[in-house]
């Protein structure tokens, strides 16, 4: 023995160098480069195992070859043993007795499957099983094979059925059972017959001891059956669930403590189907109010019952609140307060879990939470909280548009009284100036200032207008206006319009709906503007500082705000804005730039767009040949 292996143990050397070592990589590299059949061929290889495993899978009636796990057998393919029973009639003690050795544990299937009776259908085969007392999975093993039958010769029969349509028929054919069975629990009438009392003639049938086992038994044994064929598809399942949907509003207060159960079992699923909510939800609201009427001395009977249908409610809601927008449950008075009581009042009432709780808080919170979501909502689709119709500024945009309109290439704008009745920019709180708090009762109040600068300045840019002259018209009538403020606030010593002219004029540009549509009203809005700096009503350097201290400022790869892309389409009134403008647009790494670089590629645009300026007749000819 080595010395290290005495001084340190025997430790046997690794195979590979890491645990996580793999060839994978480099066989596949090697195929692929050597030759590409070979992985064509294990793809092939795969597909045809997938297939093969496709063709093996047995088809109910057919003899299909199947592949021997024994590797004695080299694989020969045999025929399957696998097939349908046959069907026979029976006279009635055959089929008393098949049925019998059915319902006997003792007996083996494999015996009853050679040959099975035609028997019964639909509620008389129900009957069959219960009376018989088959077992459950006896009893699915029986109608699994009976209908794998049934649908054998329906398709042989009729090219155009379709399978599917077994399992809603046997959903039906379940479903009308419990509801025969659930008919049978009637309420008592409280009027009279004959001056006798039905109270005192009537007669339930969980009243007497045997009459109320053998009714429980058979209710039992068919929810067992129908829970074995929801479990394997054997009953489609959303006939099912529609069907319990229903039967919550269309069953009263005795039926509703059984079937409340069933849809207890069933609730999990009936969330997946938003269509099946609503007559679950309707039906929920109904009996908790019919529980509310019932007389305080009795309601005791009911406590638990209206507690599972309230705790059913909450669940559906925090599962699925969209399912409440219904305006039609909303608007009714009463079903409000029955939610409003359960989801936010008192929900701790229905689970018995005091509000402090911490594990039930949060669910607490968030049904609130939902209830004033969904509550906002269904008020919005009823209209209850409908904004206030300002009729009257309506019409006064109307009147300051059709005055605009009527404007021409030849008015004189000097007689347009379009700002006269619009409250004054500076010294609003004068006592001449006419308030909205107390106008004559002659003469309507007053439309802002800034209300009318907005129709002005969108009227001379949107395209739903025509004419050429409304930029021009529109600065007009703007500069008019500054020269009767200035005057009027010389004369009040009040401080002059100007900068909050400048400051509407902004804000129509940052807000505007016009003014953000580029690609539609560029030019008009370069048209206004350029006009409006002319008569030095807006200050192109104001604009580029404001932009700047908003931080909108362009750079190498950054998206360009809404403003600075207003600002590349407005003229440059002086050089002098010239850098400021480029840092603005372009940022500072791009204004750093030579300036002959940005003057030449600003030349060779200017050249492009009018060659017979730049290069004459004989460029643009050549072009056009």
């Amino acid at each position: 023995m080595a010395e290290t292996y005495v001084k340190n143990g025997y430790t046997a050397k690794p195979i590979v160098q890491t645990d996580n070592f793999t060839v994978h990589e480099m066989i596949h590299d090697t195929w692929e480069k050597a030759d590409q059949a070979v992985l064509r061929q294990l793809g092939d290889l795969m597909s045809e195992v997938a297939s093969r495993r496709e063709r093996g899978v047995p088809v109910i009636g057919s003899v299909l070859p199947f592949f021997d796990r024994n590797p004695t057998s080299n694989n020969q393919s045999r025929p399957s043993t696998f097939k349908l029973p046959d069907r026979r009639t029976f006279t009635g003690p055959k089929n008393q007795a098949w049925f019998s050795d059915l319902a006997n544990p003792d007996v083996p299937l494999s015996k009853l499957n050679k040959i099975i009776p035609h028997g019964p259908k639909g509620a008389d085969l129900l009957d069959m099983l219960e009376s018989n007392r088959v077992p459950t999975q006896r009893a699915v093993w029986y109608v699994r094979v009976a209908g794998a039958a049934e649908i054998q010769n329906l398709v042989r029969a009729r090219t155009s059925f379709n399978p599917s349509q077994h399992s809603v028929e046997l959903a039906i054919t379940v479903t009308s059972y419990l509801r025969k069975h659930l008919d049978l629990l009637v309420l008592p009438r409280a009027q009279a017959v004959g001056g006798t009392a039905i109270r005192s003639t009537f007669r339930s049938i969980l009243g007497e001891p045997e009459s109320r086992d053998k009714w429980i038994h058979k209710f039992s044994y068919t929810l067992g059956l129908l829970r074995e064929f929801y479990d394997e598809s054997l009953v489609d399942h959303g006939t099912v669930l529609f069907w319990l949907a229903l039967q919550v509003g269309l069953s009263n207060i005795i039926q509703l403590g059984f079937i409340v159960k069933v849809v207890q079992e069933y609730h999990e699923a009936l969330l997946q189907h938003r269509g099946f909510l609503r007559p679950f939800i309707v039906g929920l609201m109904e009996k908790l109010i019919e529980i509310t009427h019932i007389p305080q001395a009795d309601r005791a009977v009911v406590a638990q019952l209206g507690r599972t249908l309230g705790s059913l409610l909450q669940q559906t809601f925090v599962a699925f609140p969209d399912a409440f927008i219904y305006p039609r449950l909303w608007k009714d008075k009463t079903n409000h307060f029955v939610l409003y009581n359960l989801l936010v009042k008192g929900p701790q009432e229905i689970v018995q879990v005091p509000y402090d709780n911490p594990q039930a808080r949060p669910i607490y919170d968030q049904m609130r939470k939902l209830f004033e979501s969904v509550d906002k909502r269904n008020r919005a689709l009823l209209f209850h909280n409908l904004p206030a119709r300002n009729s009257f500024a309506m019409r006064v945009a109307m009147e300051d548009i059709q005055l605009l309109n009527s404007i021409g290439p030849e008015t004189d704008l000097h007689s347009i009284t379009y700002f006269d009745n619009s409250s004054p920019t500076t010294d609003q709180s004068s006592p001449s100036t006419p308030t909205m708090a107390s106008p004559p009762s002659s003469i309507p109040p007053p439309s802002s200032f800034e209300t009318k600068l907005n129709i002005l300045l969108t009227w001379s840019v949107a395209k739903s207008q025509y004419g050429d002259h409304r930029p021009y018209a529109a600065a007009t009538l703007v500069a008019l206006w500054r020269d009767e403020a200035k005057l009027r606030a010389i004369r009040r010593k009040a401080p002059k319009p100007d900068a909050a002219l400048q400051e509407h004029l902004f804000n129509w540009l940052n807000s505007s709906d016009i003014a953000k549509d580029h690609k539609s009203n560029a030019i008009g809005i370069a048209l206004l503007f350029g006009e409006l700096m002319r008569r030095n009503l807006f200050s192109y350097g104001w604009l580029i500082r404001r932009l700047m201290a908003r931080g909108e400022i362009g750079a190498n790869g950054a998206k360009k705000s809404h403003l600075t892309a207003i600002l590349a389409t407005l003229p440059v009134p002086t050089p002098e804005f010239a850098a400021e403008r480029r840092v603005a647009l372009y940022g500072v790494a791009e204004a750093a730039k030579s300036k002959d670089v940005l003057d030449k590629g600003i030349r060779k645009q200017i050249k492009a767009a009018l060659p017979v300026i730049f290069g004459g007749m004989d460029i643009l000819q050549n072009r056009v040949l």
